[in-house]
């Protein structure tokens, strides 16, 4: 386990060229993801965030395990300029979707949540989304909303 100032972290092997780096939410994997973005050293592959983690794909010819896991222990996402920081007004691109609330399950859903379909299809359309990470199929995007 690394401390860091995002808290715990749980580095795992994943075979010869890949280490799961292992944290406990969300806001400190778009944190993590930012920051070793920002700071890749060649050998780096790929970065794929999930909901609790990030995988960290290697060459291991030309970074190794070690030096790998050594770069995860040392990158701080506190320590992250704003321009990089997930967080940070405007960090991200804003993007409009046209939407059609006509789901088979969007009067049940509104329902279990005390809403009529009208002020679901409201609430949801009047929420900022963020697509945290992608999903198992291409381009699905899993969403986040501090609303």
């Amino acid at each position: 386990m690394v401390s860091s100032g995002e808290g715990e972290r749980r580095v795992r092997p994943m075979g010869d060229a890949a280490l799961l780096v292992e944290v406990d939410s969300l806001a400190q994997v778009l944190t993590l993801h930012a920051a070793l973005a920002a700071s890749a050293p060649p050998g780096v592959i790929d970065l794929v965030p999930a909901a609790r983690t990030v995988l960290v794909q290697i060459d291991p010819r030309v970074l190794s395990p070690a030096a790998a896991r050594t770069w995860i222990a040392r990158t701080d996402g506190d320590a992250l300029p704003d321009a990089v920081r997930p967080d940070a007004p405007g960090a991200v691109p804003v993007r409009t979707l046209d939407i059609v609330y006509d789901g088979d399950d969007l009067a049940e859903t509104a329902e279990l949540l005390g809403l009529s379909p009208l002020a679901l299809a409201s609430r949801h359309e009047a929420a900022a989304w963020t697509v945290a990470f992608s999903g198992f199929a291409p381009g699905f995007g899993y969403l986040v909303s501090p609303d």
